[in-house]
């Protein structure tokens, strides 16, 4: 006797990769953008979607203007999903205990170029003495993607100034840093007051990872927008820069500390009244209990927390 159920929706060989595309096309409300997350082509992701109706015998998604529109059996399903693949996966990838210096994990960052002369140095430093099998990808994911980054478990932890998060994510503020100026060799002067900062050519940057714009905000309220004679995409080149012109640079005040600890530089306060940033690191809460990702965060809370 046949004792199988003929309810598709209790089919034990529904494919997890399936479940897996129902919760990325409720999130996403794009076959394309589904597919992308899950590297599947356009064409995969259609047939993957037609399998999921066929074995859940519903269409889930409709079209409509704004995209893919969710039926209410798929509005039921995808949360409760989402929360169990996050489950599965912890579980799945979490030890049962934690030793560093025998693990060779990889721990998947997001640093923007700046967050990569900040904290790479001593976070790797730490990792040689302390885990040295430990492997480090920095993804860089820009600073309005880190959110779903985090939530598609691409990225384990973000460090850097990030903008508000999503539910089901966590943060820890290491530390709220200033501005400040750095010259090199050719700077004429041997202060730095406000009639000579109001005079001198600037530099700045504005990292497509991180948020720094409120320098530029600044700038204009002091009425000193036109002195900037360059603006970089990135922070790396700007020590070269000030140590071979007269120019001066508005950097964070701990990448400033940094490049006079390696060259002949100068670092200055700021003679104007100048934003403050906050850097956090933040990971999702699927990861909370992760005794790995958490041997990883008291690391780094303990090299950068002020």
């Amino acid at each position: 006797m046949n004792t199988r159920s003929t309810d598709p929706r209790l089919d034990p060989k529904l494919d997890l990769n399936l479940l897996r595309l129902l919760v990325a096309l409720f999130e996403t409300g794009s076959v394309t953008e589904a597919g992308r997350r899950l590297a599947l082509s356009q064409p995969a992701a259609s047939n993957a979607l037609a399998r999921l109706r066929s074995q859940l015998d519903d269409e889930l998604f409709v079209r409509s203007p704004s995209g893919l529109r969710p039926t209410a059996l798929a509005t039921r399903l995808a949360p409760a999903v989402a929360e169990q693949l996050r489950s599965l996966a912890d579980t799945l990838r979490a030890p049962a205990d934690f030793e560093p210096a025998s693990s060779t994990m990889i721990l998947r960052l997001s640093l923007s170029d700046l967050g990569e002369l900040t904290f790479l140095p001593r976070l790797i430093a730490h990792l040689r003495q302390a885990a040295p099998g430990i492997r480090v990808h920095n993804h860089a994911v820009p600073a309005s993607e880190t959110h779903r980054a985090l939530q598609d478990q691409t990225i384990d932890l973000a460090i850097g100034i990030l903008p508000i998060m999503l539910k089901g994510l966590r943060s820890r503020r290491l530390f709220t840093e200033p501005y400040a100026a750095l010259t090199g060799p050719f700077f004429p002067y041997d202060s730095l007051t406000a009639p000579i900062f109001a005079k001198s050519p600037l530099v700045i940057a504005s990292p497509s990872a991180t948020q720094h714009n409120d320098i530029q905000g600044m700038l204009k309220r002091h009425g000193l927008s036109n002195n900037v004679v360059l603006h970089a995409k990135h922070y790396g080149g700007i020590a070269d820069v000030v140590f071979a012109t007269d120019y001066v640079a508005i950097v964070p005040s701990n990448y400033a500390r940094s490049c006079v600890a390696r060259m002949p530089l100068t670092r200055w306060p700021l003679p104007v009244d100048s934003p403050s940033y906050e850097v956090r690191m933040v990971w999702h809460s699927a990861l909370d209990h992760d005794p790995a990702q958490g041997w990883i965060r008291d690391a780094v809370s303990s090299l950068f927390s002020a």
